[in-house]
């Protein structure tokens, strides 16, 4: 075997079996060397160790009388500290699958190594989550990072829920033509920003609903004159406060299930009525913010219960009929 092949059999030993919590010794090398078919030598591993530390890798070295030499390998870009906060970001991010989540705690594990790796879990609690079903979802973002830079319009086709909590093409599978200007992380899902054609204005679309994506050969139109990223999501994110929960039931139709599983994510219990109407029950908090979003879907979102509920929000509504009504006209 060439010299610089076993040195980099050392190398990648020391990053897969060390780190600075964890040590191998002079014989675990020579072992696993052996394995590969080299006979090394102490020397031979002192040699390549120092070739290693040469280069600039960051090998600590403890030796001590009467014990076998043993090595740390601390070159590590990421500190524990800084991987568990990224672990518990990926856990939180309802943009990723389960299996693609557990597929990127496992590479930020490989990065810390197999000492701090055993420390690495998610701890992090986390409410109205829901993981998004898409596999594909990385490569569309990819996609659409590729067509801001080249500044070229996209097409998809927008997936929503049925009644029966399965993925369909929403509008018949129109197929949308979009300017894309932004993608956002917000809430825990990743946004697409752009002009849509269809809309005629620009929209937002959930990123893990897009499927069928393609990069359009098509130049992107430019944004509105008064288009501004921030001022667009300032309108198109409201947060809603803090304060305690109640329990409310929604009576809705089949097409709001994607308006109650986008507030509301596993913690709303389904009940289907029929093929048209479903019945979401829901914690809620019972403020004004809490009224103006039902306000959005009169005729779609009817609260029936509870009733004390119901005769807060009527008051709210004949408050508001009454300082419409009560407005002298010009």
């Amino acid at each position: 075997m060439p010299n610089k092949d076993r040195t980099l059999l050392v190398l990648k030993y020391l990053q897969d079996h060390s780190d600075g919590r964890r040590s191998v010794s002079t014989r675990d090398i020579r072992n696993m060397l052996a394995e590969h078919g080299h006979n090394a030598t102490v020397l031979t591993v002192r040699r390549d160790i120092k070739a290693i530390r040469d280069v600039g890798y960051d090998v600590q070295i403890q030796e001590e009388k009467g014990k076998l030499t043993r090595y740390f390998y601390t070159d590590r870009a990421l500190s524990l500290p800084e991987a568990q906060t990224l672990v518990d970001a990926v856990v939180a991010a309802q943009f990723l699958t389960p299996a693609k989540s557990a597929a990127v705690i496992g590479m930020l594990k490989d990065i810390v190594g197999p000492g701090c790796s055993e420390e690495l879990e998610p701890y992090i609690a986390v409410s109205d989550q829901v993981k998004a079903p898409n596999e594909q979802i990385l490569l569309i973002i990819q996609d659409i990072c590729k067509a801001i830079h080249s500044k070229r319009k996209i097409s998809f086709v927008y997936m929503t829920l049925d009644i029966d909590l399965g993925r369909i093409p929403k509008h018949d599978g129109h197929v949308y033509i979009v300017s894309p200007y932004a993608t956002v992380w917000k809430e825990d899902r990743y946004y697409l920003i752009g002009y849509s054609e269809k809309h005629e204005q620009v929209a937002v679309f959930r990123i893990d609903r897009i499927d069928q994506l393609k990069i359009l050969k098509e130049r992107l139109k430019n944004p509105p004159e008064d288009y501004s990223l921030q001022d667009y999501l300032d309108k198109a994110f409201r947060m809603y406060g803090k304060g305690p929960e109640d329990t409310v039931v929604l009576r809705c139709r089949r097409e709001m299930l994607d308006h109650i599983r986008d507030r509301f994510g596993d913690r709303a219990e389904i009940r289907k009525i029929n093929e048209e109407t479903f019945e979401a029950t829901v914690e809620v908090i019972l403020s004004a913010t809490f009224y103006g979003w039902l306000h959005q879907y009169v005729g779609e979102i009817t609260l029936i219960s509870p009733e004390f509920a119901v005769q807060q929000y009527a008051a709210r509504l004949q408050d508001a009929l009454d300082d419409v009504l009560g407005v002298e006209p010009e």
